[in-house]
């Protein structure tokens, strides 16, 4: 009974639209509503002790080998199973003083379903680094992603970004 109500009371505080404000649209939108952190908001900063253009050149070359993915999600419930198609949009913006690495998820359009709004072109925004110099030696990195989900694409940043490797992230 516990469970139900707990689930009926998430439900009525998504669908009133009291938990989210309208979809980001650019990473512009999605940095100043994750900036705030708070329940389900992952942020992150740290400092690297690599120089920024090789850190910047490792995430593109990793985004490119890891983040590019396409798969197919299934949902089963009592009714049966819905089967999803997912396609990762991530797009890496280099420059001399910042890189910026947007991920986006796009479904496949008769399973797709979205609480606040409409999303942008590519999917919704589910990831956002940005690496800019820290001095000769160093590279500043934020990262802003959902803690709930998405977590493996933070985690391999951060090990891409600090010189490890992890490998590419797994998605499930």
């Amino acid at each position: 009974m516990t469970r139900l109500l707990f689930l009926a009371l998430l439900a009525n505080i998504f669908l009133t639209g009291c938990a989210l404000g309208p979809m980001p649209q650019n990473a512009k939108e999605f940095r100043e509503g994750m900036k705030g952190g708070g329940f389900g908001i992952n942020v992150e900063e740290y400092v690297v002790k690599h120089p920024y253009s090789k850190v910047s050149k490792i995430l593109a070359a990793k985004t490119k080998e890891c983040l590019y993915v396409e798969r197919t999600e299934s949902a089963c419930n009592n009714y049966g199973c819905t089967y999803t198609d997912i396609t990762y949009n991530p797009k890496v913006t280099r420059g001399e003083k910042r890189t910026e690495l947007l991920v986006q998820v796009e479904r496949d359009p008769d399973n797709a379903w979205y609480i606040s709004g409409k999303p942008p072109k590519g999917g919704p925004i589910v990831a956002l680094v940005d690496l800019v110099p820290a001095g000769t030696s160093k590279t500043k990195v934020n990262v802003y992603s959902p803690s709930m989900a998405y977590t493996a694409i933070a985690k391999a940043v951060k090990h891409w970004t600090n010189g490890t490797n992890l490998g590419c992230p797994t998605f499930e």
